[in-house]
């Protein structure tokens, strides 16, 4: 059972084309916006959204994020 009182972040890849996602878990936010902002300015593809966000647990991240 996760800890509600610890987020663990996410950095979450959406393709808007293909609807593929990835989703790649840090033990800090600042670890995963450093990786979000990475992989912002080297993209090539601009139908790939790229997030991080905080949640629970991959199941809690799943309920409240998915398309």
């Amino acid at each position: 059972m996760s800890n509600p009182l610890f987020m663990t972040s996410f950095l979450i890849e959406y393709n808007r084309r293909s609807g593929e996602v990835d989703v790649t878990p840090y033990d800090s936010t600042k670890e995963a916006t450093r990786a979000r902002i990475a992989k912002t300015r080297t993209r090539t593809n601009r139908d790939i959204e790229v997030v991080a966000v905080g949640s629970p647990s991959i199941e809690a991240l799943r309920r409240s994020h998915s398309r």
